[in-house]
């Protein structure tokens, strides 16, 4: 990758192996959150050396086998055409369209009818986007960590949804459903309901049914899920009011700039039935602090949020979102979530090798663009990144996650 050196970096770099050891001598006027980083991984590189020779103790790191879980069929995600702009204004009330039949036997059409969509349909994005948060659903790194992520959730929230329902919902959605798996899993408890599954992009597999078309689309291994087009950016929404009885959306912090967030809520407010209920994960965008290379780390982040729009706290202003917009019954719950393989207790320690990993796979997404700011070599910044996880292991490394729910009493 293209880093950019000081003449300094280069010829000392010139005569030893790629990678082999760190700069002697720092661009500390050029870049001060290089010099830092540099100087913090030394230190970090020294005092493990000098913990050999003393035999210190270390944390074990060898892998916790995960406890076994159901992995979906995967979906081949690719970005998807452009949706018909030609759309009917007659649009049906989805419990009229519902009657006499399930939406296992639906057409496609019937179910897109159901939907009580807006007329034209969905749009294509007509605001900012962020770069810095930008999913690739059809990534493999992507969507293992998705995968792990989803079940570290449901682990340790005891379940996919925190709120209590007096009957199943009859319409889901599932906003920026990602790589599915949420969307999935409730197809199967919820046999009876039927979950629409948003994003920009939408699956092609082969155990897609054959009546798909570029607005919607449907897999036979989950028959009352179906994979919509549509950017959470471009409101309205593309859906009639009092659509849905349950709307989820989870970890859109790095993708919805924070000025979008209160208009977003209310478009949720709009599409959900009386009584209907929501329900939003998130945290905050910053790293464990727990030393000088993760307060790097995230003093990148910071900046970068910055730039674009976001804000690292932005979770904590959704209590006053979902009053603004109407919303009652409004809770909150935080759940803490370990960053390795340190806490004593079996369970906890399952989950922290699987957000570990998740969080290992962020730094490497990451790269090209911290890596750059940093200034480093491919091999450096891979250097820096099992620095920063080894500080999360030393330093007993958590992560909170928030989820908030509400009802919408009228």
């Amino acid at each position: 990758m293209g880093i950019s050196l000081s003449k300094d970096d280069k010829s000392s770099s010139s005569s030893k192996k790629k990678g082999s050891r760190l700069p002697s001598r720092l661009k500390t006027d050029d870049n001060p959150i290089r010099a830092t980083a540099l100087k913090a991984l030394k230190e970090k590189q020294q005092q493990q050396k000098k913990n050999r020779q003393h035999h210190h103790v270390t944390l074990p790191t060898s892998p916790i086998t995960p406890v076994p879980v159901h992995r979906p069929l995967k979906p081949n995600y690719s970005n998807a055409s452009t949706p018909s702009s030609s759309r009917s204004s007659n649009h049906t009330n989805p419990s009229s369209a519902q009657s006499g039949s399930s939406f296992q036997d639906m057409s496609l059409e019937e179910r897109l009818q159901a939907l009580n969509l807006l007329p034209g349909g969905a749009k294509l994005p007509t605001v900012e986007r962020t770069s810095y948060g930008h999913f690739d659903n059809g990534d493999e790194q992507e969507y293992n960590r998705q995968l792990r992520l989803h079940y570290v959730l449901k682990q340790v929230m005891s379940g996919n949804v925190q709120v209590e329902f007096d009957e199943p919902p009859s319409m889901i959605l599932d906003c920026a459903c990602g790589a599915g798996f949420w969307s999935l899993d409730m197809g199967q408890a919820y046999p009876e309901s039927h979950v629409v599954a948003l994003d920009l992009a939408l699956p092609e597999d082969a155990h897609l049914r054959e009546d798909n078309t570029k607005m919607g689309l449907a897999a036979d291994g989950t028959p009352n899920v179906t994979y919509m087009h549509g950017d959470i950016l471009a409101l309205p929404l593309p859906f009639g009011d009092n659509t849905f009885d349950f709307v989820y959306q989870r970890e859109m912090g790095t993708v919805i700039p924070n000025k979008h967030w209160p208009s977003l809520i209310s478009e949720f407010y709009r599409i959900l039935k009386s009584g209907g209920t929501i329900q939003l994960v998130e945290y905050p965008l910053e790293f464990p602090s727990c030393g000088p290379l993760s307060e790097v780390v995230n003093s990148w982040v910071q900046t970068e949020s910055v730039k674009h729009g976001l804000d690292v706290n932005f979770i904590d202003s959704f209590e006053g979102y979902l009053d603004d917009a109407g919303f009652e019954e409004i809770q909150t719950q935080v759940y803490e979530f370990p960053v390795g393989e340190w806490p004593k207790n079996d369970r906890d320690r399952q989950q922290g090798f699987l957000q570990k990993d998740i969080t290992r796979l962020l730094l490497k997404q990451m790269k090209p663009l911290l890596g750059k700011a940093l200034e480093m070599s491919s091999d450096q910044y891979d250097q820096f990144s099992a620095a920063v996880m080894n500080e999360f292991e030393e330093k007993h490394g958590t992560t909170l996650w928030k989820v908030l729910t509400a009802r919408k009493t009228t």
